[in-house]
C-alpha cells in the first residue's frame, strides 16, 4: 500500500489507453516533465497556466496569467499573477530546467524576433514560476 501524496501534490493516474515512451506509462497527470517528454502538457501552478507542446522538432508555450488553481495549504499565497511580455502568445520553449509539482518551475524561453525591446545579442529569458499544482497531458 503506498502513501498518500503530499499536500498540494497530484498522485499520477495511470490510463491505460496512453502510449509508453521507453517503457514508461504515459499518464494523463503527471507528478513531473522533462524536456525528453512529448505531446501537450498543461501546466497549472498558483496563480497561471500554461500550455506546452513537446514535440522532436522544438518547443513551444503559451502562458495565461490569473487562471492558476491557487496557493498550496502549507506555503504563503504567492499574490496576483504578474503580467508578463507575450502573455496568451506562443513562444519557443528552449529548455524545462525544472517542471516538478510542489516545486517552481525554471522555464528558459526564446524572445520572438519582432520584440523590438529585446537588447541585441539577447537570446534568452529565464521564467520561474508560481509552485507548479499540476501536469496534466491534454492529447
Amino acid at each position: 500500500m503506498s502513501s498518500p501524496p503530499a499536500p498540494g501534490v497530484a498522485a499520477e493516474q495511470p490510463d491505460e489507453a496512453l502510449p509508453t515512451v521507453s517503457g514508461r506509462a504515459q499518464h494523463r497527470v503527471m507528478d513531473e516533465l522533462t524536456d525528453s517528454d512529448r505531446g501537450r502538457f498543461l501546466v497549472r501552478t498558483e496563480s497561471s497556466r500554461y500550455l506546452l507542446e513537446l514535440a522532436d522538432g522544438g518547443h513551444g508555450l503559451c502562458r495565461v496569467p490569473g487562471e492558476g488553481l491557487g496557493p498550496v495549504e502549507h506555503l504563503p499565497p504567492p499574490g496576483p499573477a504578474s503580467n508578463l511580455r507575450h502573455d496568451g502568445n506562443e513562444l519557443v520553449l528552449l529548455h524545462i530546467g525544472q517542471c516538478v509539482v510542489g516545486e517552481r518551475a525554471e522555464l528558459v524561453l526564446r524572445m520572438p524576433d519582432s520584440d523590438r525591446s529585446v537588447p541585441d545579442g539577447y537570446l534568452a529569458t529565464q521564467r520561474i514560476t508560481t509552485v507548479v499544482r499540476q501536469i496534466e497531458r491534454v492529447e
